[in-house]
């Protein structure tokens, strides 16, 4: 096996990369972060949006930072081994996934806003809370019952 001869200078570039990118990262989260929490109705669609952006970068500045050092291959690599690993963890995790989707819709949707009456296979109260994968409520005789996302499709 042959060895792969890196520069003092091009892995100081990469950490640079990296720590810019973490950097960028954590600035762009932040100030999603505040545009949407203005606009948007309830906090969980504007912080969702605010993360997954911040992985996003996160992960262009490793792949970046592979390139740097000359490992387009191993980049290559991640990127398919990614791929492959999102199919396997959305069968493993089918349920989790399901929910976390429909919170995302539900989001999006808004049929219905916190302090609102709702009713859920028999259960009827009032929205005290939304989550990415559930919804909480309160019923009538002050029961708290949280209702995964998945069983909204009943509104």
């Amino acid at each position: 096996m042959g060895s792969i001869s890196v520069p003092a200078a091009e892995y100081s570039f990469a950490i640079v990369i990296f720590f810019v990118a973490l950097w960028i990262a954590g600035k762009e989260k932040a100030w999603l972060d505040g545009r949407l929490a203005s606009k948007a109705h309830d906090q969980i669609t504007g912080k969702y949006i605010a993360l997954v952006s911040k992985w996003a970068v996160i992960i262009i500045g490793l792949l970046l930072v592979l390139q740097t050092l000359g490992l387009s291959g191993v980049a290559s690599g991640l990127l398919a081994s990614a791929g492959l690993s999102a199919v396997v963890i959305g069968f493993a995790f089918k349920d989790i996934a399901e929910n976390f989707l429909a919170g995302l819709i539900l989001a999006f949707n808004r049929p219905f806003e916190i302090n609102d009456t709702i009713e859920v296979d028999e259960t009827i109260g009032k929205v005290k809370a939304l989550h990415l994968r559930t919804t909480h409520i309160r019923t009538f005789d002050s029961k708290d019952v949280f209702i995964s996302k998945r069983h909204h499709s009943h509104f």
